[in-house]
């Protein structure tokens, strides 16, 4: 009996803890979230995603208020898959071979637009026409390489690289 009476005590006991352990006050369910202009002063403000995804390359064309040319002869095997823009600034045209990506943009400006901020054991400047591209890659391919012509900065990223021929006919066929 003693020891059904020790049992049902340490439950008892047990059960009072786990309830009073979490003093967390409980909030009200908020559905909404947050409007991020609202947000003020923390870690807690995010930055709204700018990108607006485009059905076509036209329509990317209206919403950044300028023109891209794109190259007609992909690496093997990449087909467009996502094409977006922000208004007024920039266009991104993805394709996608697999698990593969490579990323074109073109923005108003000169500063880099690549978005790839890694390090690469080689980095350098190629000669297309005469434009001075900026490149980084390793073993021969170039991951990220960007350029400025007029107005405009471009950014051609791969996530597995492209060889230097490659790249340097991509970059004649853009505008």
């Amino acid at each position: 009996m003693k020891k059904l009476i020790t049992f049902v005590l340490c439950t008892v006991i047990s059960f009072s803890l786990v309830a009073c352990g979490n003093n967390t006050p409980e909030k009200p369910d908020n559905s909404e979230k947050p409007d991020n202009s609202q947000m003020s002063g923390g870690n807690s403000a995010q930055i709204p995603n700018p990108f607006v995804d485009c059905e076509t390359i036209d329509k990317a064309e209206q919403l950044a208020n300028f023109k891209i040319s794109l190259p007609e002869n992909m690496p093997e095997g990449y087909t467009e898959s996502v094409i977006r823009g922000i208004k007024g600034e920039m266009i991104e045209v993805n394709y996608l071979n697999n698990d593969n990506e490579i990323c074109i943009r073109k923005a108003k400006g000169a500063e880099d637009i690549s978005g790839i901020y890694d390090e690469y054991a080689e980095t350098n400047t190629i000669t297309v026409g005469d434009l001075q591209i900026a490149t980084k890659g390793a073993d021969g391919k170039v991951n990220v390489a960007t350029w400025i012509k007029g107005d405009y900065t471009f950014a051609i990223s791969s996530s597995e690289g492209i060889g230097s021929d490659a790249i340097c006919n991509m970059i004649e066929n853009i505008q």
